[in-house]
């Protein structure tokens, strides 16, 4: 039955996926996207009347740096992790675990804020790196925290892990470039 199901183009996995998305709760997928909706609004606001491609387009920037586009695409991905992460936290039964997964998740958001303020509404590539500096340790918590209470929310942020690397060296760069 099983290769009879994949000749169909259906596999274990997929029939699990497609049977989980009926149980898809849907009030807990929309508080987690208000709350990422509230942080981008929240962020927007804060970076003022900004045009971000002329942004970029002074700003004196390391020739490794990727373009315009693909930091919007990035800032995209951010939000879908956030909402992912944070619709998978609010399922789990309330718990310590729980309420320190939730707070650092939030505290993730924030200081990502805080940082977007500094780089896009100040324009300080000093403060902005400073505030990076003060980001990492929370989103390594978050990963240590979701690790040891939910693991596959830990997945959903390694690939931000990575990015990180990358975005430390380009905003030390920016930093050392535009003083």
């Amino acid at each position: 039955m099983e290769n009879h199901q994949c000749v169909l183009g259906v596999s274990k996995e997929m029939k699990g996926f497609i049977e989980n998305i009926g149980k898809l709760n849907i009030k807990t997928l929309l508080i987690a996207l208000t709350i990422c909706l509230v942080f981008a609004i929240v962020e927007s606001l804060l970076a003022g009347d900004i045009d971000v491609y002329a942004f970029f387009e002074n700003l004196k920037q390391p020739t490794w740096s990727l373009p315009v586009w693909s930091w919007l695409l990035i800032g995209g991905f951010y939000y879908v992790l956030c909402t992912a992460i944070l619709y998978n936290v609010l399922l789990a039964q309330p718990s310590t675990k729980r309420s320190i997964a939730l707070a650092l998740t939030i505290a993730m958001m924030v200081a990502n804020t805080i940082w977007n303020y500094f780089f896009f509404g100040e324009q300080s590539s000093g403060y902005s790196f400073t505030a990076f500096i003060i980001f990492l340790p929370i989103v390594f918590g978050l990963f240590v925290s979701l690790w040891k209470f939910q693991r596959k929310s830990a997945w959903i942020l390694i690939p931000y892990l990575a990015w990180l690397v990358y975005d430390f060296f380009w905003i030390w760069s920016i930093w050392k470039i535009n003083k």
